[in-house]
């Protein structure tokens, strides 16, 4: 193909376009057809000598199907039909303020040179269609051959960023263990300069499932995927972004980590997360990864609650059959709903609290998180001014009593609430 196709003029000329020396007649056509703009040129110098006096300017051109033509500016305006007629020329056409046409030097190119430029067109698209029938006949070959360079790519591209971000080579094992070392997500590891590592440990002694919870915005979510990405990468036989790793075959990586709305599935985000979580429940084996980022957090919170516990009573009564699981939730008190065993451990992203405001430490430690800190991270999001009205309505929710009246709210509304009632008397009466 590379002998044949002439990439770079097909690509400038938005063609197939074959390469000089392939076809003897095409190159000869292509030689014409580059000659033809000198001898057009001076074929004009010799009509316009034969031309009227009135005639001070011609220039010739190519039209498909009609050949080559002498165009002539008008020589004054709203000529008649008698008087564009040229001795020795064929009236064509006008367009504009050029009359067309058929002269004897026309008539020679046509002769000589004919439809060069569609020929050359037509020739080309028969060397292409020969060539498409001989990719044809191997192209189970070729196919073979582009799988193979895609796998290369893919592992030339596996070795580079190894290399580059300092991954190692983690150990495959058949235990049903799970042990990274200062793991890291490969993407953020990238664009982060101060990217904190965190360990993950699951297996039978350790616990099966690990309950993350923490303020928002703390790195729970990196967490579950950098997680399922080392487990991944160890697996397609690529090094992985930690300091060790040791990975026990696992048959299926199921996620609940993201909800993609579509109108055209007819679906709400709770909806698809629901269905998601179905599948994993009934298709997950002893030796699957779970990871599962805030379930239940797209209805009720005492529904989401219970949905969420529901689903890790299911994994938990398997007891060594259990998954390795990873749930990150704002739940605080999932503890309470889900069976006592030693397979569950929390954990928690830890933080410090600087002049009253939280500040992430993206590091993993054992224990729950006493508050998801909201007011605090709202605040640092510029909502600020709306905290004292939202602790004033939560501390209201836990005394299951009603909020005072807004009395800012109050102010603006009370003006409307008197003129609809000043009307509806006025309608009455």
């Amino acid at each position: 193909m590379n002998r044949i196709i002439d990439f770079e003029l097909s690509k400038t000329e938005g063609k197939f376009t074959v390469k000089a020396g392939v076809d003897s007649d095409l190159d000869l056509k292509k030689q014409t057809l580059a000659s033809l703009h000198g001898l057009m040129s001076e074929t004009a110098k010799v009509e316009l000598a034969r031309l009227p006096e009135c005639v001070s300017e011609c220039s010739m051109l190519y039209l498909p199907h009609l050949g080559y033509l002498l165009g002539v500016r008008a020589w004054r305006p709203h000529l008649t039909a008698s008087q564009k007629e040229l001795p020795n020329m064929k009236f064509m056409f006008q367009n504009n303020d050029y009359i067309h046409y058929k002269s004897k030097g026309c008539e020679e190119l046509d002769l000589m040179i004919g439809d060069t430029y569609p020929e050359i067109v037509a020739h080309e698209t028969r060397i292409m269609m020969r060539l498409s029938a001989l990719v044809l006949q191997h192209l189970h070959t070729l196919a073979a051959l582009v799988d193979k360079c895609a796998h290369l790519d893919c592992l030339i591209a596996m070795a580079k960023v190894a290399k580059e971000m300092n991954f190692v080579r983690p150990t495959l094992t058949t235990e049903k263990v799970i042990r990274i070392k200062q793991g890291r997500h490969p993407l953020y590891a990238a664009s982060c300069d101060a990217l904190v590592p965190n360990d993950v440990e699951s297996g039978l002694e350790v616990g099966l499932v690990k309950i993350i919870t923490g303020p928002n915005a703390s790195g729970k979510s990196v967490y579950l995927k950098q997680t399922g990405l080392i487990v991944y990468l160890a697996h397609i036989g690529s090094f992985v972004p930690a300091a060790a790793a040791e990975v026990g075959l696992v048959s299926h990586i199921f996620s609940r980590i993201k909800s993609t709305e579509c109108v055209a599935a007819h679906m709400s985000a709770f909806l698809i997360d629901l269905r998601q979580m179905a599948l994993t429940l009934r298709e997950c084996t002893s030796n699957s990864l779970v990871i599962i980022d805030e379930f239940g957090k797209g209805t009720a919170e005492g529904d989401g609650r219970a949905l969420l516990a529901a689903c890790l009573n299911a994994l938990l009564v398997r007891e060594r059959r259990c998954p390795h699981a990873l749930l990150a939730t704002h739940f605080l008190d999932i503890q309470q709903y889900i069976l006592d065993t030693p397979l569950v451990t929390f954990l928690r992203m830890d933080h410090v609290l600087r002049g009253g405001e939280p500040v992430a430490l993206y590091r993993v430690v054992e224990g729950g998180a006493p508050s998801s800190l909201a007011h605090h991270v709202a605040a640092g999001a510029g909502l600020a001014r709306l905290l004292p009205r939202a602790d004033t309505v939560a501390v209201c929710a836990k005394n299951n009593s009603l909020p005072p009246p807004d009395k800012t709210i109050l102010t603006k509304i009370t003006p409307v609430i008197e003129i609809m009632k000043n009307q509806l008397l006025a309608d009455i009466i």
